[in-house]
């Protein structure tokens, strides 16, 4: 059901308690029938605000979104990688490199003595 996931969150479950109570893992008490249509209640609620079609328009935007912004981090980081190892073989010697917080490459120890910034 859409809108069941925020429902969790929103009631602090985890979706493990639902599995557990949905696959006979775990005894279906009183409270737990009592927390369930709250819990279907607050998903309804939910998809009520945004319209169920929107809904599911909007969290397969978000998924996309997340997917995208994913591969693009993935992207970065071989750039960057790539742009190091040209640079520098296995260790970065320029402890005031930009790329420095993002380097694949450890710091090589004489970086900070030998800085290209520096006045000696």
């Amino acid at each position: 059901m859409a809108g069941i996931g925020e429902a969790l969150i929103e009631h602090g479950i985890s979706r493990d308690w639902l599995r557990d109570r949905d696959f006979g893992r775990a005894p279906v008490t009183a409270e737990d029938v009592t927390t369930l249509q709250a819990l279907l209640d607050t998903a309804q609620q939910i998809v009520g605000r945004y319209g169920a079609v929107n809904y599911a328009v909007q969290q397969t935007a978000a998924a996309r979104s997340a997917r995208a912004a994913r591969g693009e981090v993935a992207a970065m980081r071989e750039v960057v990688a790539a742009f190091c190892v040209q640079c520098s073989d296995k260790a970065c010697y320029d402890a005031t490199c930009v790329l420095r917080p993002i380097s694949p490459l450890p710091l090589r120890g004489s970086a900070f003595v030998n800085d290209p910034l520096s006045s000696k």
